[in-house]
Order: structure tokens, then C-alpha cells, then sequence
């Protein structure tokens, strides 16, 4: 799963299918498979029809992605319907929400530093990269409570 690469010594990498990682259904007809590094997490996110995800805000940047289908997205009380290849810039702390119309949509969903409760529902790809980079769900909870208590000080 891991090699060595460099020449000041070893980086590991951690190489996975999206099919690996554990589908959770996170709200009525929105499931998500959700991958994390040190400072980022990346979400596949399948809408079926006539989802929703409520307007909420947190503070995480957040990149959106739109694969198939069409999503209307409200943030800050602006809304716009992206098609596949649209994307969206969520900032820190932005009111924002999404919904699908008559189809289905798949999004990519982007977040720094990493949503720690969509961490806990993938516990499966989490030890995966606990054991490739020697971590643990204690550390990435650690590393989340400090980039905000650092977001807010600054």
C-alpha cells in the first residue's frame, strides 16, 4: 500500500478505490464515502432525488464539485444551480445548504481542516490511514480542536 519515495527519506501514500470506503447515509437520501489526510477530507457525496442538505454553517472552507446531475446551492442566500463541472467557494463560517431538484446528483465535497463527525462514520478508511501514517481518530480529533482554537485566535 505504501512506498518510498524522495531521496531525504520515506513519504508514505496511501492508495485506495472510492468502492472501499464504508457508504453512510448521512440524512434522507444523502450518502457520502469521506477520505481524510492531515488537513483535508474529501467527500463523495451521492444525492438522490429531492435531498436536501440544510442551510448550516462551520467553520471550514469548503469546495464543492458537481459530477452528474445538477445541485441548487444556497450560500449566504444566494442560490445557483451547478451542473456537472461547476463547482463552488464555501469560506469559513458562510450559511450555506444544498438540494437537488427531479435527478440525482454526485458531488465531490472538499473540506480543511477535516469534518470530524463524517470522520467517525468512516472508521474503516480511517484505521486504513491510521496504519499507513501511524495515527489514530484521537489524533485527527487533536489536530481538528487545534487548527480552530488557531482559526479563532488569529
Amino acid at each position: 500500500m505504501a512506498h518510498s519515495l524522495g531521496k531525504s527519506g520515506n513519504t508514505t501514500g496511501l492508495f485506495l478505490h472510492v468502492s472501499d470506503l464504508l457508504l453512510h447515509e448521512v440524512g434522507p437520501g444523502l450518502f457520502l464515502r469521506s477520505i481524510s489526510g492531515q488537513r483535508v477530507m474529501v467527500n463523495f457525496v451521492n444525492y438522490e432525488p429531492h435531498s436536501e442538505s440544510p442551510v448550516h454553517a462551520h467553520d471550514l472552507e469548503q469546495i464543492e464539485i458537481v459530477l452528474e446531475g445538477s445541485l441548487q446551492i444556497n450560500v449566504n442566500g444566494t442560490v445557483q444551480t451547478l451542473f456537472p463541472g461547476d463547482l463552488c467557494v464555501i469560506p469559513s463560517g458562510v450559511p450555506h445548504g444544498a438540494r437537488t431538484l427531479a435527478q440525482s446528483c454526485q458531488v465531490i465535497d472538499i473540506f480543511s481542516p477535516p469534518r470530524t463527525e463524517f470522520i467517525t462514520h468512516n472508521t474503516t478508511a480511517l484505521d486504513l490511514v491510521a496504519d499507513t501514517f501511524g495515527l489514530g481518530l484521537d489524533f485527527w480529533k487533536r489536530f481538528y480542536d487545534r487548527s480552530i482554537k488557531k482559526q479563532r485566535s488569529e
